[in-house]
């Protein structure tokens, strides 16, 4: 298992450097800036009323569901490698997978705060009476000592 994720941490590195390398540095960082915030923005985002946790709350799972879906991608990978694939066909492949599930995710993050935030707010309880009066049919009773 601490091979997996030694393998795991080394080939996202080494992705970014390489996707770094295609659209340089500071696109890089717009990009991850863009897929984090997308994700955050969907979890934490959810908070910035008090209806929006209830409106959407598939949106707590989009941190779990990414990173998920980010080892299933690189434990394909992995088994890819183990069976003798060619590598930089692999490769190419989990980059281009890897990207689209983060755009993916990053779009349902932002996604889910627009649908929670344009939903409508609960409405308000209603406003206490003035002071309870028994109905007219009740029966008054004096009880005096």
């Amino acid at each position: 298992m601490a091979h997996y994720f030694e393998a795991f941490i080394n080939e996202a590195l080494a992705r970014r450097r390489r996707i770094a390398s295609t659209i340089g540095p500071l696109a890089q960082g717009w990009f991850d800036l863009a897929l984090l915030g997308g994700v955050v923005i969907g979890s934490v985002g959810l908070f910035a009323y008090p209806w929006m946790p209830w409106a959407a709350p598939w949106g707590f799972a989009l941190p779990f569901a990414c990173a998920i879906g980010h080892g299933l991608l690189d434990a394909r990978r992995q088994t890819a490698l183990a069976r003798g694939d060619d590598s930089e066909k692999v490769q190419e492949r989990g980059d281009f997978a890897a990207v689209l599930w983060g755009l993916g995710c990053a779009s349902a993050g932002v996604l889910t705060f627009a649908y929670a935030y344009l939903q409508e707010p609960a409405p308000p309880p209603p406003a206490p009476t003035e002071e309870w009066a028994p109905p007219d049919s009740v029966i008054e009773l004096d009880i005096s000592r």
